[in-house]
């Protein structure tokens, strides 16, 4: 069909899948006697905003608000998070964070239930939750405790743990781990010129628990941006081969890639997805 301007309008769809891929990474946390924390991890953040979801999951992953934590991050005498590529290094230095905060909130919470001047004393079959700086018991959250009093008379000026993160490959054998998605563009053709105008995007992406949702919908409209660069791209070789054969006589036939006027992306959450303080790996 045609629009208003003669131009031929055309609609496609286009699939999106990337596996889900983990290296090798570690991490450590500290919980401190005055209610603070401290991750630290050789982590390196090349501006794709990395740091900020990394000190989220550090934060949740210690039970604190990121203004109760100091994130440290980017040193090679830190410990090794892996590689910053292949769109995995949130999955492994975040399962790496994880790993360590769980770590020391377990620590922490032996201490505490061990000790018959805890709230928390003899909790160890109900568990406990890290939460706002305390632990809570998991069948009475009236009966709680900070950080802070459960170092102070365990008479600890800190308590530290550490976690690693690294490919299951029995989880990977029989399952395929992959975020997936759907991109509809809608495509505008000058007959006369032969330019190709990619006039609306719209993509729905299924990525798991999303950890900073203004990082991901960015990635999501660059993505989406470079597929219909690659497209046009591809368009202009075929086309430059049929010039070359012979084929196509005519000028000015060669696509061209110009700006999409208008991209929406959506994100749907998996519901199936492991509990908050395991999302990294999603």
């Amino acid at each position: 069909m045609r629009d208003e301007n003669g131009l031929l309008v055309g609609w496609g769809l286009g699939t999106a899948t990337f596996p889900a891929i983990m290296f090798q990474g570690q991490a450590s946390a500290v919980l401190r006697r005055d209610g603070t924390g401290l991750v630290e991890l050789g982590a390196q953040d090349m501006g794709q905003g990395a740091w900020t979801a990394l000190a989220q999951i550090a934060a949740d992953s210690l039970g604190l608000e990121l203004e109760q934590l100091e994130f440290r991050s980017g040193s090679s005498d830190l410990p090794d998070a892996g590689i910053a590529g292949g769109s995995s290094h949130t999955a492994t230095a975040g399962m790496a964070i994880h790993g360590a905060g769980a770590d020391v909130i377990s620590k922490l919470a032996e201490l505490a239930m061990g000790d018959e001047r805890s709230p928390l004393f003899a909790a160890n079959n109900a568990g406990v939750l890290a939460r706002g700086g305390r632990l809570y018991r998991r069948d009475d959250e009236s009966r709680s405790e900070s950080y802070a009093d459960i170092l102070s008379r365990a008479g600890l000026a800190e308590i530290e743990g550490h976690g690693s993160a690294g490919g299951d490959p029995f989880a990977e054998k029989p399952y395929a781990m992959h975020a997936h998605g759907a991109v509809f563009a809608e495509v505008k053709v000058d007959p006369e010129l032969g330019q190709i105008r990619a006039t609306r995007l719209v993509g729905a992406f299924a990525a798991g628990t999303i950890i900073n949702p203004r990082l991901v919908r960015s990635q999501y409209y660059g993505g989406m941006i470079w597929g219909v660069s690659f497209a046009l791209y591809e368009a202009a070789l075929l086309a430059g081969s049929a010039l070359r054969a012979g084929h196509e006589r005519e000028p000015g036939r060669v696509p061209h890639s110009s700006e999409c006027r208008c991209a929406i992306a959506r994100g749907h959450p998996d519901r199936r997805a492991r509990p908050a303080c395991e999302r990294a790996r999603h």
